[in-house]
């Protein structure tokens, strides 16, 4: 279910094991995404995106109206999703008309090095 209040161009986000899914709602109530599951990015009905779970708003970052930002989000619509270049975040982030970017996914390579390094060290003076 689509949270109260939320309108055309809010973000939505879904929280999954690892991560929040984020979307773009549409006048229609279908929400625009990067669809790991399908490859690219959807324009599904609010039951796909959410999978079931809670669906959070998650605001609406930017300038641009809600016109502006459907219109930029559908540039992507079909696009191949790709984690490192092309994930929901990067998504919302172009459609609203900020820089490309995922902070989810640079918080997970944080972890990713402090693990790494933290292994590599435990094992030298174990060695």
């Amino acid at each position: 279910m689509i949270p109260h209040g939320a309108k055309p161009g809010d973000i939505l986000g879904v929280q999954m094991p690892f991560y929040m899914h984020k979307g773009i709602l549409f006048p229609d109530r279908r929400v625009l995404h990067a669809s790991k599951e399908k490859g690219r990015v959807v324009l599904d009905t609010v039951r796909d995106f959410s999978e079931g779970r809670r669906i959070r708003a998650l605001g609406y970052p930017g300038r641009l109206t809600p016109s502006q930002v459907l219109s930029r989000g559908l540039e992507l619509h079909g696009q191949r999703y790709r984690l490192i270049q092309s994930n929901c975040e990067h998504l919302v982030a172009h459609a609203h008309g900020l820089p490309k970017s995922s902070p989810q996914l640079n918080a997970w390579l944080v972890v990713g090095v402090v693990g790494v390094t933290a292994a590599a060290i435990i094992r030298r003076r174990l060695a």
